[in-house]
């Protein structure tokens, strides 16, 4: 019956749970082998002098569980303390959903990160054309009217010290 007691707390918690009174797990989710790294674990860690009922235990540090390579995080919280033995429920969750979610997301910046940077080179491809376009062909008329051409227009867009220095040239040529 505690079995199926645990197992059904276990599902709507969606996390191996552990109960325990003192230092003592007394029944669990988990196989032996977790038992044992828990068992150790509530010895080594989660071990505490006082505290209030329904309180969750959190050091100053989160705790995480190794059992057979797969990791969980950790949480005990207080149920009750009878006489000086607390009874606590240890609520132990999966760490691989965590891993997931993390991998994904830093999918998501690398994506984010790409289309920003090309963007950006695309940005600075148009401005920097905007720029030198009407230098270059202001540079090609300054050109031809040194050589005698004086059919040539100037450009008449741009910045305005382009526009301005066009205005000069064609004033110097008339």
């Amino acid at each position: 019956f505690r079995r199926v007691l645990f197992r059904s707390v276990s599902q709507t918690a969606s996390s191996e749970i552990a109960f325990s009174v003192g230092m003592k797990i007394v029944g669990s989710t988990l196989d032996a082998d977790g038992e044992r790294s828990l068992s150790l674990l509530t010895r080594t860690s989660l071990a505490r002098t006082s505290s209030a009922a329904g309180e969750p235990y959190s050091p100053t540090a989160s705790l995480t569980l190794d059992v057979k390579g797969s990791q969980f995080l950790v949480n005990r919280i207080l149920l009750a303390n009878d006489e000086g033995q607390e009874i606590a429920m240890v609520v132990l969750r999966s760490m691989e959903g965590f891993r997931q979610t993390q991998k994904r997301l830093n999918r998501i910046v690398l994506a984010i990160g790409g289309m920003a940077s090309f963007a950006g080179v695309l940005l600075a491809f148009f401005v920097a054309r905007s720029l030198t376009s009407p230098l270059e062909a202001l540079a090609a008329g300054v050109t031809a009217v040194g050589t005698g051409d004086y059919r040539v227009t100037m450009p008449v867009s741009g910045a305005s010290e382009i526009r301005a220095l066009s205005r000069s040239i064609e004033s110097m040529r008339a």
